[in-house]
């Protein structure tokens, strides 16, 4: 006999989120522009699940819309919390560049640099990003000062190759 499946009870902008549907997304965000800071069972927001979910286009979407690069579930793990622990460099440096706190630490008191893990290629770009410098206009640099002491910036197209190591 064939089983029933289980309908989705989740709020549609997280299964467009979860489906990678860009344009799906934007609809609802111009429906019903409350669905920017909507929250899941789990309080995640839309950019903690796109961020989760490795989805770039859908990260700056969702920035460019006015989604809060600072919120946090209630394990007080924030959409770079979960882009560090998924590997997701380029989603790191875009959250980063719109003033994601690199070093925020959640409920259990880990960083981003903390949930990376054993991605060592993750875990250096949070600490060259963490060892980034203001610039004149007061803006934020991504980038490090190499050991020579001169600065070096880190482009998202860089980041981007910055994926798991296995």
């Amino acid at each position: 006999m064939p089983t029933k499946k289980k309908a989705d009870d989740r709020p549609p902008i997280f299964v467009a989120i979860d489906k990678g549907d860009d344009e799906t997304v934007e609809e609802l965000l111009k429906d019903e522009p409350s669905n920017l800071n909507m929250r899941n069972k789990d309080g995640w927001t839309p950019l903690i699940a796109a961020a989760y979910c490795g989805e770039l286009d859908m990260v700056n979407l969702l920035i460019k819309a006015g989604a809060d690069v600072k919120a946090a579930c209630r394990d007080g793990d924030t959409a770079l919390h979960y882009a560090a622990a998924q590997g997701h460099g380029d989603i790191i440096c875009a959250l980063a560049k719109h003033g994601a706190k690199l070093d925020v630490k959640d409920k259990d008191g880990e960083t981003p640099y903390n949930v990376a893990g054993k991605n060592m290629k993750i875990r250096k770009l949070i600490t060259q990003l963490l060892d980034s410098r203001l610039d004149d206009e007061g803006g934020e640099d991504i980038g490090y000062a190499d050991e020579e002491g001169e600065w070096e910036e880190v482009e998202e197209a860089e980041a981007a190759t910055l994926q798991p190591t296995k």
